[in-house]
């Protein structure tokens, strides 16, 4: 189950938390860009632009690995804690993900869902986990 932490959320407030935290990650990080199909700036909107810097990208992943670690850190349990948080975070992120792409949809958009799915939730497992060890280690000495 895990230890107790000094986390304030029990496992479903923390896995909302999560899906919040994610849901606001691709709002904040995909709903724009600096570098549109023609190079220009391409101003906020609930349907993904076309084309990011690679500098962009980089830092929406990290933002989502941040706020995944700020959701697990919320938790009362360590490692239920951890896992609740990632697959929130993860539900969250891909739902944006499902909202931004949904308007021109093929089945190129679907297998992206898919992949984020996946991809996402099995990424912030392992790095929450990574977290929760690091933070047992802390508890026990």
């Amino acid at each position: 189950m895990g230890w107790p932490t000094g986390g304030r959320c029990g496992l479903w407030a923390t896995g909302l938390f999560g899906a919040l935290l994610g849901f606001l990650s691709g709002l904040l990080w995909l709903s724009w860009s600096a570098a549109g199909n023609d190079g220009s700036f391409v101003t906020p909107a609930i349907q993904m632009p076309g084309s990011f810097p690679a500098w962009q990208v980089v830092l929406c992943g990290a933002f989502v690995v941040g706020m995944a670690v700020v959701a697990a850190l919320s938790s009362k349990r360590l490692n239920a804690g951890a896992l609740a948080a990632a697959l929130g975070t993860a539900a969250g992120f891909t739902t944006w993900f499902a909202m931004a792409v949904a308007t021109p949809v093929t089945s190129q958009e679907g297998i992206g869902v898919a992949m984020s799915i996946v991809g996402v939730t099995f990424s912030l497992s392992v790095s929450n986990y990574v977290v929760a060890l690091i933070r047992a280690k802390k508890i026990k000495s």
